[in-house]
């Protein structure tokens, strides 16, 4: 049962936030996910089977492919390339020094969420009190997460069968 709890736990854990990124970039909801396993990381947990390779088909046809190696080993690094028909757009690289020298290049990577994350996260909750001190709501909406929870849910099945999962939302409510 751990392993399949630690196996499940890639999608709602790692790729849910993937998840927000291709619905907000797209402006479409996810309708189906599929998980391909690559070849066994050799420093991850024995009972997690990754890297792997998930495809998140939106409902305006795009198909979105999501690497996810949580045993990498180097550090915390996480970004988005967008290719579209005139061009490509690459967010997220760490900021900060890298070197050049004698034909190689070095930098500094982060290790964890925490300090990747750190400043996007204290601006999150700054708006959000900022929002609640006003008596207004600032981002994402309780339909957002659910939207995400229920393709994660989706996503969990696809990387339990190796089978291409199509998401079921229930209709949205008038809020």
């Amino acid at each position: 049962e751990f392993r399949r709890v630690l196996f499940r736990s890639l999608i709602p854990d790692s790729v849910v936030h993937e998840i927000d990124t291709v619905r907000f970039l797209t402006n479409s909801p996810i309708v189906a996910v599929e998980v391909k396993h690559l070849k066994r990381n050799s420093k991850n947990f024995p009972q997690l089977n990754e890297p792997i390779l998930a495809f998140l088909e939106t409902e305006s046809g795009v198909v979105a492919d999501v690497e996810m190696n949580v045993s990498v080993g180097f550090g915390y690094q996480v970004k988005t390339e967008a290719v579209f028909e005139s061009g490509i757009v690459e967010i997220g690289r760490t900021s900060g020094t890298t070197i050049w020298s004698d034909g190689k290049y070095f930098g500094n990577e982060h290790v964890t969420f925490k300090t990747r994350f750190k400043e996007a996260f204290e601006n999150e909750l700054q708006r959000w009190v900022n929002a609640a001190k006003n008596g207004t709501i600032d981002g994402p909406s309780a339909w957002d997460g659910y939207l995400a929870a229920a393709t994660c849910e989706a996503g969990s099945q696809a990387i339990a069968t190796g089978t291409r999962v199509e998401v079921a939302y229930a209709p949205k409510p008038a809020f």
